[in-house]
């Protein structure tokens, strides 16, 4: 259907779209109209349909959404117009905007009852994914404490009132909070819901053989979130440090090529994090983690396996994909996407791994 909606696009003018839309009275579902306009936003949001350095199209068509959602009076299609509305403000920088936006949202959406419909209509719940962006949008204006208790409602409100088969809309709910859940220290309750939510739920409803677009990130979400934890938990590092396969990890990354990640293929850049900057720190902190055990114990080249020569590739490696990240992300920027949550953690990652760079090569 998406497919379809976007040839669509590409042969019509985006004036012919929004009029044939506002006409189409002799619709007797109107629902279908709710579908045909989510679908175009999609396309917008991921810049497969080009719009002005406004994006006049996209509001145009929002705004024909809530008002044809509103005369239609069911709040589950019109809590999707308004999770558009506050992604089209996030998308243009203008995150205050978009988290008034949210509170319209917050009113009507009840995380009981319209999780189930708004997936029916659209195939995942777009309303409720929108709960952990405003996380990201809350940290990015200074509010810590907002940011928070957004990411707690996801934990308690949004997360268990889904379809646990549906991992496209458990991987959409949960990645944003991740983000800010690291970010404040929380990365073993992070690591935990994820493993849970997201990796535990695919296997146990699709088989151990299955395969899905987002488990790319499987490992590697989980891998970050554990060496975040080690870093932050005492009780947990005193518990699990000892058990940490350093040595299997360490070649995990090094002998990985990781080539599903591409420019075509980064899509969450939007959502806090893109994978080729889930990678290149993950090569940074096994870097570091071998470092500290060097400094701490005599001779731990022989205790923990990672000769200098291996930290110094992870360094390289790592550097080498946040710099990729880092071009990638400028550009998008340079394109109206919403990235700044993004920037926020890999700028400081690409520029501590060129210090590091640095510092091996003298």
């Amino acid at each position: 259907m998406s497919f379809i909606l976007l040839i669509l696009a590409s042969l019509l003018s985006h004036e012919k779209i929004v009029r044939d839309i506002t006409s189409a009275d002799n619709i007797e579902d109107r629902t279908i109209v709710f579908t045909l306009i989510s679908g175009l936003c999609l396309g917008l949001k991921w810049g497969t349909i080009d719009d002005d350095e406004n994006s006049s199209f996209e509001q145009e068509l929002i705004d024909r959404f809530i008002i044809e959602a509103e005369a239609h009076g069911d709040a589950t299609h019109i809590s999707r117009a308004l999770a558009l509305k506050e992604i089209h403000f996030a998308r243009l920088g203008s995150y205050k905007r978009a988290i008034l936006c949210h509170h319209d949202l917050e009113r009507l959406y009840d995380p009981i009852t319209f999780p189930k419909p708004i997936s029916q209509s659209y195939g995942s719940d777009r309303a409720g994914q929108t709960f952990g962006l405003c996380a990201q949008w809350y940290d990015l204006e200074g509010d810590k404490g907002s940011a928070l208790r957004c990411v707690d409602y996801v934990i308690t409100h949004i997360l268990p009132n889904q379809d646990e088969r549906n991992t496209h809309n458990m991987f959409m709910i949960l990645f944003p909070i991740l983000w800010v859940m690291k970010r404040y220290k929380r990365s073993l309750q992070a690591q935990k819901l994820w493993d849970i939510y997201v990796v535990k739920m695919f296997y146990q409803y699709h088989g151990d053989g299955a395969s899905t677009w987002c488990d790319k990130f499987f490992k590697i979400v989980s891998l970050l979130l554990e060496l975040s934890a080690l870093e932050e938990d005492e009780a947990y590092i005193k518990a699990n440090s000892s058990s940490f396969q350093m040595n299997d990890n360490v070649m995990y990354i090094l002998e990985s090529s990781f080539l599903k990640f591409t420019n075509d293929s980064e899509r969450l850049i939007s959502m806090g994090r893109d994978g080729r900057s889930i990678i290149a720190e993950i090569c940074f902190r096994l870097a570091m983690k071998a470092s500290k055990v060097k400094v701490e114990v005599e001779a731990a080249e022989v205790l923990t396996g990672i000769p200098t020569s291996l930290r110094k590739e992870l360094v390289d490696k790592g550097l080498s994909f946040a710099a990729q990240s880092l071009n990638y992300l400028n550009n998008e920027e340079a394109s109206r996407r919403s990235v700044s949550y993004t920037l926020l953690q890999v700028t400081p990652l690409y520029e501590i791994l060129q210090s590091e760079h640095r510092v091996m090569n003298e």
